[in-house]
């Protein structure tokens, strides 16, 4: 992955690494206004593979960020977490009429 510092295998099947500085800030970033002019940003990445694909995987950012008149430090973080179900099993309903056009 070309924004981890160095991919670990943690057991089987689970991998995770730490952002590079900049894909982190990126990803910080989308938190908004504030969050982008945070001076920095850390953040990590997991994958889950299961029998040969990807099952899950998640990004952790943390960051600080200045709110108020008094320019207080407030730690962020957010986490989100993606899972790949059902693959290959997705259907699709035509109306007949659409049916008729493609044959």
């Amino acid at each position: 992955m070309g924004k981890s510092t160095a991919l670990k295998k943690e057991s089987d099947g689970v991998y995770s690494s730490e952002m590079d500085g900049t894909a982190a800030k990126e990803m910080f970033a989308l938190l908004g206004k504030r969050a982008a002019e945070a001076p920095e940003a850390k953040g990590s990445v997991k994958f889950w593979v299961k029998d040969g694909q990807l099952a899950r995987y998640e990004f952790i950012v943390r960051g600080k960020i200045t709110t108020g008149e008094e320019k207080r430090e407030v730690n962020l973080s957010r986490t989100t977490v993606v899972e790949i179900k059902e693959v290959g099993s997705t259907r699709i309903s035509l109306p007949e009429d659409a049916k008729k056009k493609i044959s």
